[in-house]
């Protein structure tokens, strides 16, 4: 039991250090420029691409945001799955508010185990004349200065071969497995993202944005060399970063819109990253180390509730409540509601038993269907 309880003060202490390293790296995000770029004398022309399946209730405000963005060279690529996608009401609506922006609209996939890639191939099939593309998934929302900071970035260096965002999330429905989605996001996802980024070299994107010359992406083989990988965003930047180029996390964050999730939802949505981020990315494991709360909930449980021990565990929540109130308003510049942070801990248990179940099995479901992810990084369907 003694030995069970100093590994549990061991993970209370890497928590600790992964908590102070979160602020640290969170204040020099936070101090990046926060000007809006100027435009160049020649601002290159961007196709902004937009696949959708579907439709939920905030899908229209989420493309309005897109039309609505600052920049003067750019058109839009939007596809769907069928004729009969509902998300085509969506883009009637668009039309009709922007009936002079250049729209340009795609149905079906090509032949891909990844639908998201295929529906991409299938948008490019016959490529735009613009320079830039910029891939993003449908319930991304973004400001007004979205793209002149995407594009400063990517034209600052020729070396520069791809720019991502990190991302926060909000949850307008009160459900119970959106909160959840919404939170992780915020307190696990976004934070680490930033905290890898100064750490350590970037080899990996977002699908929030994946921001690319078209001469770049050609280098790297095209989204045809990604098409049946379960983690296209991260395949792709590790082609990228192959061809001499580097990846810039962008000084534009954007936001998730959750839409309305079950507790089922977020477990088996959870279920599939862990086991995906498990296969591309092992180091991800580590993330189980650092899980303050349930370090601190072992280490009372081993030490009997000895009065020192439950001290040093109600430090280790404090520094998260702390660390997570701090991260909203001076990151996310998200207002920090007392229901949110009390979840935080419950969140955090969940987690911790998520990826542990994430260790075992090799199949996850995605959209109705069942994949198995092969130690290639592709994955094919089961049945």
């Amino acid at each position: 039991m003694i030995l069970l309880r100093d590994f549990c003060l061991f993970g209370c202490c890497a928590s600790l250090i992964y908590y102070l390293l979160v602020w640290t790296t969170g204040i020099l995000f936070s101090r990046r420029a926060t000007t809006t770029p100027p435009l160049p004398a020649d601002p290159p022309t961007v196709a902004l691409l937009k696949p959708l399946h579907g439709w939920d209730e905030n899908l229209f405000a989420n493309l309005k945001s897109f039309m609505d963005v600052d920049y003067p060279r750019k058109e839009f690529i939007f596809g769907i799955t069928t004729e009969d996608d509902p998300a085509i009401s969506a883009l009637h609506e668009i039309r009709r508010l922007y009936p002079e922006a250049r729209i340009t609209e795609t149905v079906g996939d090509e032949d891909s185990t990844n639908r998201k890639v295929g529906k991409l191939l299938r948008m490019l099939r016959q490529p735009p004349a613009s320079e830039i593309l910029v891939m993003s998934d449908a319930d991304v929302r973004v400001d007004r200065d979205y793209l002149r900071r995407i594009v400063a970035e990517l034209d600052g260096s020729k070396r520069i071969g791809m720019v991502t965002c990190a991302y926060k999330a909000v949850a307008p429905q009160s459900t119970f497995g959106a909160r959840l989605e919404a939170l992780f996001i915020n307190t696990d996802f976004t934070p680490t993202a930033i905290l890898s980024y100064y750490l350590e070299p970037m080899r990996h994107a977002f699908a929030s944005t994946v921001a690319i010359r078209q001469s770049v992406l050609k280098e790297a083989g095209g989204l045809e060399a990604v098409k049946n990988s379960f983690g296209d965003d991260f395949a792709l930047a590790r082609r990228v970063v192959a061809q001499g180029y580097r990846i810039r996390l962008s000084r534009s964050m954007v936001t998730m819109v959750m839409e309305k999730l079950k507790f089922r939802d977020f477990w088996d949505r959870q279920l599939r990253w862990a086991r995906v981020d498990r296969k591309i990315r092992p180091l991800s494991l580590a993330r189980m180390l650092i899980n303050g709360p349930f370090w601190a909930l072992l280490l009372a449980l081993t030490s009997a509730f000895g009065m020192p021990w439950v001290a040093a565990a109600g430090l280790v929540l404090a520094a998260r409540l702390g660390l997570t109130a701090w991260t909203y308003t001076a990151i996310l510049r998200l207002p920090v509601r007392i229901s949110e942070l009390l979840l935080v801990p419950i969140k955090d248990l969940l987690m911790q038993i998520i990826w542990l179940a994430s260790l075992q099995g090799d199949t996850v479901e995605w959209r109705g269907r069942k994949l198995r992810l092969l130690p290639t990084g592709e994955m094919e369907e089961v049945g």
